[in-house]
């Protein structure tokens, strides 16, 4: 059928056009074939046709990819169509109809949104944001008008017009294309579109749900009134009478001028919205991530952001036919492991610091694993399933496979019975973080560290762990399921020295047993640290392994277990002469503390004493 403007779509009735843009313009209409509304959206640029290639290819893959995101817009069709009167070609998108409207129609017809409500909506834009980035996606024009309400009264992103391969060398946007409120100011001088320039646009439409203007002025002000006011970083700050500090401060932190100063992803934004809804004892949103397919088309995890290579990629450089050095063992319940082959795992200087810079601080995330489809895998089952003859039942499967990927295994559970979300619960026990922190470090300054440990709380995982040392006495593990019920992830700075800690209170103090162990062996010891370890591949029992590595004495009350470690950063970490580690177990809690340090490492006394105030508040 022949459309309003003379353009026709395959297998769509348009019907009316229902916005218009810079760049294109949108129709409602239905989708013969399966008679439900849709939203089509049809490009012109008139005299940029490279520019409208580009543009669409980015759009339609992304959306492609993204279609499961519960705050992505859903693309159903998209291609190219010829119009009547001899206009060039217009690429269109089918996507689904969302008649909520839009933030920018909610907030024109109401005001500002409440701050629960605006908390909700960024952690659910970053989640989704955030899985645009892992596609080598910047979205580029974030904005109120840019984002829908789903059916089920979620926020959802939309609009990618303008987005850019973020790997194309010297991708630029064009000003014109530009929106002069919440655009990050660097696009103004020629900048490259980055993941940090879709955080400031972010951050900005939060402002505006917030306030009902944006910081820089308002939609009805000429737009070089606007730029006059971006050159001078002349920007309105939120109202700490109707918008609580915790908040303003997150929000107005990814306002800065400088890329370098505001949160480092999308997902760091997410987190630390995530902290000001606990703050103001608020439920906590999840930060919901989809990541990208493999080469290969096998799913990866969906747990988080990982920053790991594609299940069958080869990451630093390594030979993708190398053999596996692991063998399924039919009707073992556990073994030892041997190390997987070298492109599957991290060098063992960044296993060795594992704790600072992956269960800590996430920063390179080999936590969260792929699935592996090449047999090289290890069997694995249940804490109480089949060890030496003692059969009992297990929740989970009897054959749960490890995979060649350190760390987090898929089949992550969440639906976890008589378990609950006790992050709460911790975070009052221990207090003031600069307080507690300050027992550390004197003037030490805490801050928010993303983690990508689990999705939500309570959450039952496993985790696969190898020995950087490869001692055949103890090369590697796969943990029983392990339940998580909360969690307390805090960073401090202060002269000379950086702090990362996360404190984890499992299910029971079983469990807390078996990953003190585990992440131990992740720092690298030698055959006589360990016991309980049979040798490969016999199998072990695991109310007996235990890792035992004390470099440096922390003085730590009787009772307390603790491994600690003190050595060289990873290679090409600058201004760091060495990492103090500990990981201490009290009962169901573990404490993993990494302290990285210049020319001085940190006195042990401090970080016993530190570690010691901690427990002491726990067990308050």
């Amino acid at each position: 059928m022949e459309a309003p403007d003379g353009l026709v779509i395959p297998g769509v009735q348009l019907e009316e056009v229902i916005g218009r843009g810079a760049s294109s313009v949108v129709y409602r209409g239905t989708q013969t074939r399966f008679d439900r509304p849709i939203a089509v959206k049809v490009l012109q640029l008139p005299g940029q046709s490279d520019l409208v290639a580009k543009l669409f290819l980015n759009e339609c893959r992304t959306l492609g990819h993204l279609t499961p995101h519960p705050n992505v817009v859903s693309v159903f069709d998209a291609g190219f169509v010829e119009s009547t009167d001899g206009e060039p070609s217009h690429p269109f998108l089918v996507m689904e109809y969302l008649p909520g409207g839009t933030l920018a129609d909610r907030v024109a017809a109401d005001g500002p949104l409440p701050v629960d409500e605006v908390l909700r909506i960024g952690v659910q834009l970053a989640g989704g944001l955030h899985s645009v980035h892992l596609h080598d996606i910047v979205h580029g024009d974030i904005k109120p008008q840019n984002v829908l309400r789903s059916r089920t009264g979620e926020a959802a992103l939309a609009d990618f017009g303008i987005a850019r391969l973020a790997s194309a060398a010297g991708a630029t946007t064009r000003a014109p294309l530009l929106t002069p409120l919440h655009a990050a100011p660097e696009l103004f001088d020629g900048g490259a579109m980055t993941p940090r320039s879709d955080v400031y646009e972010l951050c900005s439409t939060l402002f505006e749900l917030l306030d009902g203007d944006a910081a820089l002025g308002s939609a009805h002000e000429s737009p070089l009134i606007i730029l006059g006011r971006m050159a001078r970083d002349d920007r309105r700050t939120l109202d700490r009478e109707v918008v609580p500090a915790a908040v303003a401060e997150v929000i107005e932190a990814g306002l800065a001028p400088d890329p370098s100063a505001r949160p480092a992803s999308a997902a760091v934004l997410g987190e630390q919205l995530q902290d000001a809804q606990r703050s103001l004892d608020l439920p906590v949103t999840p930060l919901v991530v989809i990541e990208p397919l493999s080469t290969e088309g096998a799913e990866r995890s969906a747990q988080g952001p990982t920053g790991a290579a594609p299940d069958g990629a080869a990451p630093d450089g390594a030979a993708a036919d190398e053999p596996g050095a692991a063998a399924e063992l039919p009707g073992q319940s556990a073994v030892t492991l041997a190390p997987p082959r070298t492109r599957r795992r991290p060098t063992p200087v960044l296993v060795a610091a594992v704790v600072v810079l992956v269960a800590l601080a996430g920063a390179l995330a080999v936590a969260l694993a792929v699935r592996s489809d090449d047999g090289a895998d290890v069997a694995s089952a249940g804490p109480d399933a089949s060890v030496e003859g003692q059969t009992t039942t297990s929740s989970w499967p009897e054959e749960v496979k490890g995979t060649e990927q350190a760390g987090l295994q898929p089949g992550t559970e969440y639906d976890v019975p008589e378990a609950r979300d006790m992050s709460s619960v911790l975070a009052t026990r221990l207090g003031e973080p600069n307080e507690l922190f300050g027992r550390l470090g004197a003037g030490a300054v805490s801050f928010i560290y993303p983690s990508y440990m689990v999705e939500q709380l309570p959450a039952r995982i496993r985790w696969q762990a190898f020995n950087p040392a490869h001692d055949s006495g103890c090369l590697g593990i796969v943990s029983w399921p392990l339940t998580i019920e909360g969690l307390w992830e805090k960073g401090a700075n202060w002269p000379g020295h950086q702090a990362f800690v996360k404190v984890i209170e499992f299910g029971s103090e079983r469990d807390a047993a078996e990953a003190f162990s585990v992440f131990s062996l992740e720092q690298g010891v030698t055959g006589s640290e360990c016991t309980g370890f049979g040798p490969n591949p016999r199998p072990f029992d695991h109310d007996r392994i235990d890792v035992q590595h004390q470099a440096v004495d922390l003085g730590l009350p009787e009772g307390v277990r603790y491994n600690s470690w003190i050595g060289p950063p990873p290679a090409g970490i600058t201004d760091v002469d060495s990492v103090t580690t500990a990981i201490v177990q009290h009962g169901d809690v573990l404490v993993l503390t990494a302290v990285t340090s210049g020319a001085q490492a940190v006195p042990t006394a401090d970080l016993g004493g530190f570690l010691g105030e901690v427990i002491r508040r726990l067990d308050g």
